[in-house]
């Protein structure tokens, strides 16, 4: 006899008995009753599982300190005198999620990297959800009625814990690549649960609602209506003309892009373009983007090496793209024919190449290539891998399904654990910059950017004799190499970030004292970029060094005059004065230097000192002085040694010894465990201010 249950998997399991009346038959069959129901019951585990297994792969996520861009969204945006909580342009709502962040939990970048992991959890359990309940509607036929929520469980188990989304969570200002995913996977979610629910109204609400604030958070939510209209289409039986009589949720969905439009209309307004810069012109754009969208797709079957900054470059000839270019549109045919057939994995190619074609088709970006871009677009190949699997081991098995079964959970578990082991270990990149600028040079080598940004973190950090041999590695190696070649705009690029190099090792030469070679360095830095005003202000800065201040005023004229608003030449026109002895000059210069960059917390720490501890009487102002240094103290985190101590010298000159000998105290200590680049250097000096300070004495600058 055989006895046929509707099992927990879409295949029918075939149990042959010898009789059926028997105890072999009943106990055959009660048997896989009860595993039907233990399999019902596992389901409801799933999203447990995968919150579990994603926050083991991240747990390590949250020992990582603001990096790179982080310190200028996070750091200095929201700690602006002027910051407010109105700001109108496509990346209004995660600015506000930053807002939030900071009146909660202030600058601890743990809360930031939980807020983060949260929202990548959720936007994997509503893929979860999303999946689940594609998987069971009408168009599959019930091939998938039982098997659903498993398939939907491994998919977003392994879309969660991909290492290629560890750059969208772990890097925290690429919070609004994973908020819109989270949207993105909400509208569609909405749409489908609409469309099986008795409250249509609602969900199209919801799900319109999800598009409306998701154009809020990036530029990519812009081809979600485009994306809901091939789901309709291809899922839901919709038609062209017509989708299913959901044609009002449709326009609507269209409308919503009048909000992206008015978005980006307002911050191109107020946004101050490069005039100069020439872009790279769409033809070469859309063909540099086929062999970086194949990376992509190789690095979501094998994600290794991951890199954040790949500095990727334009193909010189069409040629380069030929066998890319081939791959791609092989595969866009075939999207296109699955969708004009309206089979479902059309709507997978629709979704993988929509999400992508805001950063990698024809309108040009500078940089051609960011892990952080295929957040959504993996969706597309892991579904098709982990389906695919499923249907191709029903095939192999020929329907047995504790066999497909089996063997389908032994390979999610072997490559969720694979996946989880890589995510764990690609966080561990992100404890610090230097690590994360370390290994991307060793990735991308001829990464000048890298290279500079490695510099650069190092100095931060107060190894300037590190950073020398660096600099003059990537210096030969640029010489070597001659002319860069390409678009206009990426050669431009390229002297940019050659001029760079200079700039960091003459940087290196000055934190060693090295006057005198930092200004040949410079010399030749502004030799090769004529007119460039970061040049010209390193170049005076080495005047000054070298005991020339005269002839240092004089460049900074130059430079100011090419740009009055550079908030760095004003500040070290007031170090000029000082070093002149025009204090009241620089108060002045400071001041403005505040004024023009509100987010540059140094420069408040810089005007703090001089009004702390200038010797003229008429300078000084310490309720100033202290008001500007705690802006500085809370800007970097109340990690500056050097701005605690201005703290410390404020508090001093206002007569409040008590409270400069704890700030003393608790700079030393930062300067001690390293929380400020080159303060070690300091620290006799820093004690001779604490000893000061406990004799109820002022700290008084004798030579500026």
């Amino acid at each position: 006899m055989v006895y046929r249950l509707t099992a927990p998997w879409d295949q029918v399991h075939e149990c042959h008995c010898l009789s059926g009346s028997g105890p072999d038959g009943r106990g055959c069959f009660r048997i896989l009753e009860r595993l039907n129901m233990d399999a019902k019951k596992a389901e409801r585990w799933f999203p447990l599982l995968l919150v579990a297994v994603t926050l083991v792969a991240y747990s390590n996520s949250f020992s990582g300190p603001f990096l790179f861009d982080d310190r200028a969204t996070m750091v200095e945006n929201l700690t602006r005198s002027d910051a407010g909580w109105g700001r109108l342009d496509t990346r209004m709502v995660v600015d506000l999620t930053f807002r939030l962040n900071h009146a909660i939990g202030g600058l601890n970048p743990a809360d930031y990297h939980a807020v983060n992991l949260l929202i990548h959890l959720m936007a994997g359990l509503v893929l979860y959800g999303l999946i689940a309940r594609t998987l069971q509607l009408p168009v599959f036929a019930g091939k998938y009625a039982a098997s659903g929520s498993w398939l939907a469980c491994a998919s977003a188990l392994v879309w969660m814990i991909h290492p290629l989304q560890t750059e969208s969570v772990t890097y925290i200002c690429q919070r609004s690549e994973s908020l819109m995913g989270l949207l993105f996977f909400l509208t569609l979610y909405a749409l489908v649960h609409g469309y099986t629910s008795r409250r249509q109204r609602v969900w199209y609400d919801v799900s319109l609602a999800a598009c409306i604030v998701g154009m809020g958070v990036k530029e990519v939510m812009g081809v979600v209506p485009l994306v809901a209209w091939a789901y309709d289409y291809c899922l839901l039986g919709g038609t062209v003309r017509r989708p299913a009589a959901r044609w009002l949720y449709h326009v609507a969905m269209a409308g919503a892009m009048v909000i992206l439009i008015l978005l980006w209309m307002i911050q191109a307004s107020r946004v101050a373009f490069d005039k100069g810069a020439v872009p790279i012109p769409p033809a070469t754009y859309l063909l540099s983007e086929f062999p970086v969208i194949l990376h992509y797709l190789r690095l979501s079957v094998f994600p290794h090496p991951l890199c954040i900054d790949y500095a990727w470059p334009p193909v010189a000839t069409a040629g380069e793209a030929a066998i890319p270019g081939l791959v791609l549109a092989s595969l866009g045919l075939l999207t296109v024919g699955a969708m004009m057939r309206r089979h479902p994995a059309g709507f997978l190619g629709v979704c993988f190449f929509a999400s992508l074609a805001p950063t990698s088709s024809v309108v040009p970006i500078l940089d051609l290539a960011f892990e952080h871009r295929m957040y959504v677009a993996l969706v597309a190949p892991v579904v098709l891998g982990v389906v695919g699997l499923w249907n191709a081991g029903c095939w192999m098995t020929r329907g047995c399904r504790a066999s497909t079964a089996l063997g389908h959970v032994l390979a999610v578990a072997v490559i969720g654990a694979t996946f989880a082991g890589l995510t764990y270990r690609r966080n561990r990149d992100y404890y610090s910059e230097l690590d994360l600028w370390r290994d991307t040079v060793a990735k991308r080598p001829h990464n000048v950017r890298a290279h500079n940004n490695l510099v650069l973190e190092m100095m931060r950090l107060g190894d300037y004799v590190g950073a020398e041999p660096v600099a003059r590695t990537i210096l030969a190696r640029v010489r070597e190499s001659g002319e860069p070649a390409g678009p206009e705009a990426w050669t431009a690029i390229e002297r940019y970030h050659r001029r760079v190099v200079l700039d960091r090792l003459g940087s290196a030469l000055l934190g060693q004292k090295r006057y005198p070679e930092a200004r040949v360095v410079f010399e030749e830095a502004s030799a090769s970029a004529p007119g460039s005003v970061p040049a010209l202000y390193n170049l005076a800065l080495a005047h000054l060094l070298c005991d020339d201040p005269e002839l240092a005023a004089r460049i900074c004229e130059t430079a100011l005059r090419l740009d009055p608003g550079h908030g760095g030449l004003h500040a070290l026109v007031g170090t000029i004065a000082g070093k002149q002895g025009d204090f009241p000059g620089a108060v002045r210069a400071y001041r403005e230097a505040v004024r023009l960059s509100g987010n540059a917390w140094n420069y408040r720490m810089e005007l703090a000192w001089l009004l702390a501890t200038c010797r003229e009487d008429s300078v000084r102002d310490g309720a100033d002085a202290v008001r500007l240094a705690r802006e500085a103290c809370e800007a970097s985190g109340w990690n500056s040694a050097r701005a605690l101590e201005t703290l410390a010298a404020g508090h001093a000159e206002q007569g409040n010894y008590s409270e400069a000998v704890a700030i003393q105290r608790r700079a030393l200590e930062t300067a001690l465990r390293g929380g400020d680049g080159g303060a070690e250097d300091r620290l006799e000096e820093m004690r001779r201010r604490l000893a000061a300070y406990g004799q109820n004495r002022p700290w008084r600058e004798v030579n500026p």
